[in-house]
Formats: structure tokens, sequence, C-alpha cells
């Protein structure tokens, strides 16, 4: 996971005439992330969701924290453990 992952479009999204719903307790989910092109599935919290849309955070296998906007079916609700 080297690098910036890639999220909607502000087109893909359009926030303009989309309620969004932010979690004040992001839930535990896994969700399909790309990196230029590249899926993985990782570890997420939910921050925030439109009908078609969520926002998803994790850190990298570089411990670094990332977020994206991903379509709503690429994320599964299925908690995780901290190992």
């Amino acid at each position: 996971m080297v690098g910036e992952p890639e999220t909607l479009s502000a087109f893909e999204l359009d926030l303009d005439n989309e309620l969004i719903t932010y979690d004040p307790k992001p839930k535990k989910a896994r969700a399909w992330v790309r990196y230029g092109g590249r899926p993985m599935k990782v570890n997420v919290y939910v921050l925030a969701f439109t009908a078609d849309a969520v926002r998803i955070r994790w850190v990298n296998r570089e411990k670094n924290r990332q977020e994206a906007w991903v379509w709503r079916p690429a994320v599964e609700n299925a908690p995780w453990v901290e190992l």
C-alpha cells in the first residue's frame, strides 16, 4: 500500500445534492480500496455515508492514516479485532 488511495470524485459523490450522515462513533468494517488500480481489502472505520458512498479511514502498513470515499457495496459490515 504505497502512495495515496483512490477516492471517488466530486462528480461521483454529488455532495451538493446528497445528504451526508456522519457517525459520531465510527464503526469498524472491512472495505475494498484501490492503490493505483490495485484492489486491497482493509480494516476501516466508517466515518460518514450517503445513499451511495461511504467515507472510510484506516491505517496503512506504513502506519499512515488514510481516508477515501468508496462505493457503498465496497464496504462490508464485518467488525475486526486489532492484533
